[in-house]
């Protein structure tokens, strides 16, 4: 989850998509 705080995402879930 550290990706995603680093990188804010429009949406959690594309994020992950995108990992």
């Amino acid at each position: 989850m550290a990706f995603l705080a680093s990188r804010p995402s429009p949406s959690a879930e594309e994020g992950l998509n995108e990992r």
